[in-house]
């Protein structure tokens, strides 16, 4: 177990019946009991099993003289064709605890229903069927509010800013493993003047932001996911918001999901183009019919179930 730090609250005691051995009639016959309410998360490696090191010695103090500190999170544990794995990242993707996914987005994420009918019910909404088809080893946070634009203020509601709310949205919520982002239609309203390449560089300034926030409140970094949003409709003119739109916002529309796609290789981020399997209802031009909500579902749950999939640990392993 190198790499060790000294302070770090974490510790390994040995699992199964060689805790059991060693901890004879040092009071921790009920090992399966006390370590189940103290261990963070639920994480075994090679035989040790990683607790609080404060609540092991209050619950059993012998106990104590079993136990091997834990590694620095950026302590470098194993090595396999080049790639590093980190303690990090073993706690990161330990199967057994439960992984947080947090959507971020605007109308279509909070569920506007086309036409200005109100919102959809939560098992319409993407986010709600994200949720059921993750499973219960799953927490999906909704986070989508109408009108979101990425870092941008409306003149009478500057708090629909992205940027301005992406902090605390996220902090709420740590850890976060999944942060799902969907954002830029809103640029494209003819009344704010914002390019696609404006937008894109906004976008790049969340992401900042996210793996910032989250850096400052867990020992790891959440995955993140783009979604390039799908193009605001042709028939735009017969809807609710043609006085918002015109045929520059929807050249801008068309625009953002290949400069997100770059972007997220640029940050290594993953990428899905919503446009790809899903389109703005005939009725509105902008927001999604059901199928679409589940369509985008079906595709972010693929995504994020292969970034958990593997059950060998060094196979989550990334190249740094």
């Amino acid at each position: 177990m190198g790499g060790v730090a000294p302070a770090d609250p974490l510790v390994f005691v040995p699992t199964g019946s060689v805790f059991a051995a060693r901890a004879a009639g040092a009071k921790a016959q009920r090992e399966g009991t006390f370590l189940s309410c103290i261990t963070v998360p639920r994480f075994e490696y090679d035989g040790w099993r990683l607790v609080e090191r404060d609540a092991l010695e209050a619950l059993c103090p012998a106990a104590l003289a079993f136990y091997e500190p834990a590694p620095r999170r950026d302590a470098v544990i194993d090595r396999d064709a080049g790639a590093v794995m980190t303690f990090g990242d073993l706690i990161a993707f330990d199967p057994a605890r439960e992984k947080t996914v947090v959507c971020f987005g605007d109308s279509n994420t909070y569920g506007f229903i086309p036409g200005g009918h109100g919102r959809y019910p939560r098992d319409v909404r993407w986010p709600g069927v994200l949720q059921k088809l993750l499973g219960p080893g799953y927490h999906v946070v909704e986070e989508g509010l109408s009108g979101r634009t990425t870092a941008f203020d409306w003149p009478d509601c500057p708090w629909k800013n992205g940027l301005r709310n992406v902090r605390p949205c996220f902090a709420s919520h740590t850890p976060v493993d999944v942060a799902v982002i969907m954002l830029g239609s809103n640029d494209c309203n003819k009344y704010l003047g914002i390019s696609p390449g404006q937008t894109t560089e906004a976008l790049r300034l969340i992401v900042a932001a996210v793996r910032d926030v989250c850096a400052a409140a867990q020992d790891y970094p959440p995955e993140i996911l783009i979604v390039g949003p799908a193009p605001i409709g042709e028939g735009y003119r017969g809807s609710m918001f043609a006085a918002d739109l015109d045929d520059e916002a929807i050249a801008k529309s068309q625009a953002l999901a290949g400069m997100q796609r770059q972007l997220a290789a640029d940050l290594d981020c993953r990428f899905l183009d919503a446009g790809d399997f899903a389109s703005a209802s005939d009725e509105d031009s902008e927001h999604f019919s059901p199928e679409a909500h589940a369509a985008l579902a079906e595709h972010v749950a693929e995504v994020i179930r292969q970034m958990f999939e593997q059950p060998d640990m060094e196979q989550r392993v990334r190249g740094r």
